[in-house]
């Protein structure tokens, strides 16, 4: 009879922390779903000006014009330029095809034909290195002593 009651406890208990994990995954969907409501942006959040513009555009049933980057963000402070990283060869034994980024996929063509206006700059470890000495000296000596090269791409 000892055993038989034990048992039931353990049950019991088993059971209460089941649904206690049940109620805590609930718990915590819940409140995900309700910060995520919180955070929703609807067209209130917009100027009155802004929602007219794009409401009469949908009624003339205009599409939308591409945005001209330059003279709607004159003040912007970032600088146009799109990276590519290439490491020729950064592994010792490194065999195959070691041709810069644009053998086996065409992105810095695209890039260049979709952003006229950009700098597109090539960086390779001799530049990265140099550009690090220049204007982070105080990296290098954690640059030079990681283990495994910090970008590389193989082809």
């Amino acid at each position: 009879m000892n055993k038989m009651f034990l048992r039931q406890i353990l049950i019991r208990i088993v059971i209460a922390a089941a649904l206690l994990e049940i109620f805590s995954i609930f718990r915590r969907q819940h409140a995900f779903q309700a910060y995520i409501e919180r955070r929703k942006i609807t067209f209130d959040d917009f100027p009155e000006s802004y929602a007219k513009a794009l409401n009469d555009s949908v009624a003339r049933n205009e599409q939308p014009l591409e945005s001209d980057y330059v003279s709607t963000y004159t003040g912007s402070k970032i600088p146009r330029t799109i990276h590519y990283i290439w490491f020729e060869r950064i592994y010792p034994n490194h065999e195959g095809s070691s041709g810069g980024p644009s053998i086996g996929f065409g992105s810095p063509k695209l890039c260049r034909e979709h952003n006229p206006s950009y700098e597109i700059r090539m960086w390779n470890a001799t530049s990265a290195r140099e550009f690090l000495s220049n204007e982070y000296a105080w990296f290098l000596p954690t640059y030079d002593g990681y283990r495994y090269p910090v970008s590389t791409l193989h082809v």
